[in-house]
């Protein structure tokens, strides 16, 4: 099974203002790198969307996002998706609000160290996984 993805990372203070990453077939064990602008840190909230296809259906449809700095974890988040309909593209979004600015860790110490792993599964068994290594520039 194989996903077509697109993500984009788009401030939601500014919708003028976007990150996107499109039309990109990720492969098992695959690590992509990714451009983010670093002015993306000092913002209040990020809207984070991703859209994908699946040929096959997917009765229970579901991701793990594991986000690491130097190998060290520093969130994970878990979401259900359900039933995918076989030939259907879905949308995965989700609004992510800051911490503050003085609980952001600067933008030189995270470059090329963040690694956002996501594990898609159908039930219990593993799909396949992505990776994708941030850049801030």
């Amino acid at each position: 099974m194989s996903f077509m993805s697109s993500l984009s990372f788009v401030p939601s203070a500014s919708p003028l203002a976007s990150f996107v990453r499109r039309d990109r077939t990720f492969e098992e064990g695959s690590e992509l790198e990714i451009k983010i602008p670093a002015s993306i840190l000092g913002l209040k909230a990020v809207s984070r969307e991703m859209n994908f296809s699946s040929v096959e259906q997917i009765r229970d449809f579901r991701l793990v996002q594991s986000v690491s700095l130097r190998g060290q974890p520093l969130e994970e988040w878990k979401f259900s998706f359900g039933f995918v309909i076989p030939g259907s593209t879905n949308t995965w979004q989700c609004v992510i609000e800051s911490a503050g600015a003085e609980a952001m860790i600067p933008a030189s110490v995270l470059s090329g160290h963040v690694l956002i792993a996501t594990h898609f599964y159908d039930g219990t068994h593993h799909v396949c996984t992505t990776k994708q290594r941030v850049f801030y520039v």
